[in-house]
């Protein structure tokens, strides 16, 4: 008897499991298709999720960023979600200075230096932002 409640219990537990995952797929793709932000403020209620949810999460951030301008980036989601983490706040980064916005690259690359974000991708994103300030340099543009 004792056997046939676990059972149970265990079966009704991977449905709930398997259900969430269903829910947590659902709003990535949702998500991904018109661009709105319910994933970032979904509440997880099963621990097994959690993994799942932060790829999603993560995967959702980094097509936003590649697809949206910095200024409806800042108006839709928190930046505290980017810049706690490296690789995000990179992609940002490498955003910023393809939009030419020379003065906010250079203050985001004075943060990644203080917060150590040192890897090849912050040694390159470097390099082109010099060569973006030479250009503009040479056009004037930039002071």
């Amino acid at each position: 008897v004792f056997v046939a409640i676990n059972s149970e219990e265990v079966l009704k537990k991977q449905q709930e499991v398997a259900q969430e995952k269903s829910i947590i797929l659902r709003l990535y793709k949702n998500c991904c298709k018109s661009f709105k932000c319910d994933i970032l403020h979904y509440k997880i209620r099963n621990k097994e999720n959690t993994e799942l949810y932060k790829h999603c999460k993560y995967y959702f951030l980094i097509k936003f960023i590649i697809l949206h301008s910095y200024d409806e980036l800042v108006s839709s989601i928190d930046l505290k979600l980017i810049v706690s983490d490296e690789k995000l706040f990179l992609y940002l980064l490498e955003k910023v200075i393809d939009d030419s916005d020379l003065v906010r690259a250079r203050k985001m690359l004075m943060f990644a230096k203080k917060h150590k974000y040192f890897n090849r991708k912050y040694y390159d994103l470097k390099e082109r932002y010099k060569r973006v300030c030479r250009r503009a340099r040479k056009f004037a543009l930039y002071e």
